[in-house]
């Protein structure tokens, strides 16, 4: 929080989330089932993209078709030229943009495949968070039991050591923060969006995952105060309204929400992923 709001903000980054800071490598069980699955892909991809992997070898001067996991590091550069307006040494067409962002967006749903098959293992912690930050806004909690106040809050004033009395009185002023900003990714982005909306859902709206991997990308949830006093709960990414899980509009009562995030939301993630830990990477390489 600082002078210029007039409102409590948690800002929370995406290195305090115990899987989506570390690319998966964080979780050995997450990072062995993505490589499981990666051939599967790679050679699906390779066939799909077969002619757009021999252009990116022209343009970046390879001679030879790339492969999948240096194409999608091509696209990444060249995205970010094109989103940014910089020039580069070669001439590239808005084709190739567009096929890039197909390419990246089959790399993204190969991850989240992974995840959904582990019952969201890696978005699990948010979900967590975002089901306990609904039911602290509808009443059924206070803020000082919440997931994210024991886990993150609590455990970082801890560290200045202050009684759990103290925390509480520099933490609940306000009790139930309305507003969290999680800054991440945009893979991360697309595993948190995939988690709350669920397997059905996305099933259902695949162009929401279609988005244009662009360097900006807000994703939010909103709770919504409804004249008759019910609360209703909506998502969006960019301008795309989202179908939550458990939900069959793009705005839902927050219950039904809820209640879906609490059947998919209850993985002990510490446990789920015990084992050596492995030095963090990029998906890609």
């Amino acid at each position: 929080m600082n002078g210029f709001n007039t409102f409590p903000i948690n800002v929370q980054g995406h290195e305090d989330d115990y899987l989506l800071h570390l690319d998966g490598m964080n979780c050995p069980k997450f990072n062995q089932s993505l490589t499981q699955a990666w051939p599967g892909y790679e050679s699906k991809a390779k066939t799909q993209y077969a002619t757009f992997l021999a252009r990116l070898g022209q343009l970046f001067g390879t001679g030879s078709s790339m492969e999948i996991r240096d194409a999608l590091n091509a696209c990444d550069y060249l995205s970010w030229a094109y989103y940014h307006d910089i020039a580069l040494t070669f001439d590239f067409s808005v084709a190739d943009v567009n096929s890039c962002n197909d390419l990246t967006n089959s790399y993204y749903n190969y991850v989240l495949d992974v995840d959904e098959s582990l019952n969201y293992l890696a978005a699990n912690q948010f979900l967590k968070k975002l089901s306990d930050s609904l039911s602290t806004l509808s009443g059924h909690m206070q803020f000082h039991e919440t997931f994210f106040f024991n886990k993150f809050l609590l455990q970082s004033r801890r560290e200045d050591h202050l009684s759990l009395e103290e925390v509480r009185a520099q933490l609940t002023a306000d009790n139930g923060p309305r507003f969290f900003f999680y800054m991440t990714e945009q893979v991360y982005m697309r595993l948190l969006l995939s988690g709350i909306m669920g397997k059905q859902n996305r099933a259902q709206y695949p162009q929401v995952f279609q988005t244009p991997p662009k360097p900006s990308l807000q994703f939010a949830v909103e709770v919504i105060q409804n004249n008759d006093g019910t609360k209703s709960v909506a998502a969006h990414i960019s301008d795309v309204d989202i179908v939550l899980g458990g939900c069959g509009s793009t705005k839902c009562d927050i219950s039904a929400f809820n209640g879906y995030l609490k059947n998919v939301a209850n993985l002990d993630v510490p446990a789920q992923c015990a084992g050596p830990k492995q030095s963090a990477r990029s998906f890609y390489q």
